[in-house]
């Protein structure tokens, strides 16, 4: 059900605003080859992680009691976007390895950071089932992030697990799995502070280049790994979004032709319901913003030719106002 990473992450944007966040944001590092995904939504409890996240078949996948669970205070109640199920199938369409990092907001208050590692060849090897699948999972009071050494006991752990099942496991299948859990090597404390300097610096270049217009925000959104909200690290992610990203004659991405404009840049409610970002990093150059860059706001709008205003009714009738260069509106 997903046709490519740029489907995949358009539903996970999707899955953000059904999470209430007010910010969804993707850094690719091309060099790396690594995805890392953040929102500031409600988050997943340890008992949604893996009760609902992890696990096939149950029945807020398909549907059934299709309302979220926990509004946060002084926001609206939200249309659900995404198709429950498809979050997991999406992360595993970028990439085949990733860390979770999730803490939930709910009536109770924050609840410590969940934290799981999953390999998704794991589950293609044939002669193992599922309940022979080891997913190492921590969890992390607030104001606590796993350190490097969290995430190299959370891998010895997976491989321990592989190493147990013996020649159940094919060859190449573990040394695929070792060779990328040697990658998880880094603090993700210190890759989300990094991040976050990104987010205040594309923050700021926005409301600069807004020119009058107001931003949904009064500071900075902070998604920094302390607050609520969950986040995906992605290493090694799929070599297809390197292409994705490149730009075709027209200076078109493919990514850019699915992903722009998931928000309305022109309404007039100043208070936008999800902000997205998507910033190509390469080398030593500063960080590229594929989405923002790629669709234009309500000041291009204004130097625009001609308007059309106006709404369709039941019956798709257009009932509203023509404005031809810039002349008289026409009913």
């Amino acid at each position: 059900q997903i046709a490519g990473i740029p489907t995949a992450i358009h539903e996970l944007f999707k899955n953000a605003h059904d999470a209430y966040a007010r910010n969804a944001e993707i850094d690719y590092y091309q060099n790396q080859n690594l995805v890392v995904l953040r929102d500031d939504g409600i988050g997943m409890t340890e008992e949604d992680f893996i009760s609902k996240w992890l696990t096939i078949g149950t029945s807020s996948k398909y549907g059934v009691n299709r309302k979220s669970e926990y509004i946060p205070e002084g926001m609206a109640e939200r249309k659900l976007m995404g198709e429950k199920g498809i979050g997991r199938l999406a992360i595993a369409s970028i990439g085949r390895q990733v860390v979770v990092l999730t803490r939930a907001e709910r009536r109770d208050g924050l609840h410590d950071m969940v934290v799981g590692l999953i390999h998704w060849s794991q589950f293609e090897i044939p002669d193992i089932s599922i309940s022979d699948i080891t997913i190492p999972t921590r969890t992390f009071p607030l104001g606590i992030l796993p350190t490097a050494s969290d995430l190299k006991s959370m891998a010895s752990e997976l491989i321990s697990n592989l190493q147990k099942l013996g020649n159940r496991i094919p060859k190449e299948y573990f040394e695929l799995i070792s060779k990328d859990s040697e990658l998880l090597s880094f603090s993700p404390e210190m890759l989300f502070k990094n991040l976050q300097v990104q987010t205040e610096s594309n923050w700021q270049k926005s409301c600069c280049e807004s020119e009058g217009f107001s931003s949904q925000h009064d500071e900075s959104p902070v998604l920094d790994g302390f607050g609520k909200g969950t986040h995906f690290i992605i290493m090694p992610c799929d070599e297809t979004l390197a292409l994705d990203v490149k730009p075709n004659d027209k200076s078109t991405t493919e990514l850019q032709k699915i992903l722009v404009g998931f928000s309305n840049s022109l309404s007039d409610n100043q208070e936008a319901v999800l902000t997205t970002k998507f910033r190509l990093h390469q080398g030593n150059a500063d960080p590229q913003e594929l989405i923002e860059a790629g669709f234009f706001n309500k000041l291009d709008a204004a130097n625009g030719d001609h308007f059309v205003q106006g709404e369709f009714d039941e019956f798709g009738q257009f009932k509203g106002f023509v404005t031809v260069y810039r002349g008289e509106p026409q009913q």
